[in-house]
């Protein structure tokens, strides 16, 4: 059975904007298969920084997917 992008991003941060921060990791690495865990988790906490820093950044990137 394959997990969605969101449910793993919800499972390591669980506050996390899934929608926006998948969108954010598909801008800077195009497919997201081939990502190790630690690079992907990294790339979570990474991107939730940034919303935090920036609200709405990410929503504003998610709706040009």
């Amino acid at each position: 059975m394959e997990m969605s992008y969101a449910k793993i991003i919800l499972d390591i941060d669980p506050t996390a904007n899934a929608r926006g921060i998948e969108a954010y990791m598909r801008s800077e690495h195009g497919t997201l298969d081939h990502l190790p865990r630690e690079v992907f988790v990294k790339e979570i906490k990474m991107a939730a920084a940034c919303d935090r820093q920036y609200p709405g950044f990410l929503d504003l990137l998610a709706s040009t997917y």
